[in-house]
């Protein structure tokens, strides 16, 4: 399952989203070479990236993402509907 967080964080680890979905979901494992790529990228340890199990893997890179700053309560998209909503008057 592709989530707006997974789009954000696959941005970040300079993936494509299907990639990242596929992996995080356990469809596909990276490479020695990837996994070394985005474990320098996310700070989450190679030996996660290729031997833990995908659960794990999501929480721990979710957590990384939060702390280098990124926000997954922030979803862009949802705030811009939300916006449209207050102009129209249909917003709380």
């Amino acid at each position: 399952m592709k989530t707006t967080h997974q789009y954000q964080i696959a941005e970040w680890l300079g993936q494509k989203a299907t990639t990242l979905s596929n992996i995080l979901n356990g469809r596909r494992y990276p490479s020695r070479e990837k996994a070394a790529r985005l474990a320098e990228v996310s700070g989450v340890s190679l030996e996660v990236w290729l031997l833990s199990d995908r659960k794990d893997l999501r929480e721990k890179v979710f957590a990384a993402f939060e702390a280098r700053g990124g926000d997954l309560r922030k979803n862009p998209k949802e705030r811009g509907k939300r916006q449209i909503q207050i102009e129209k008057g249909r917003g709380k």
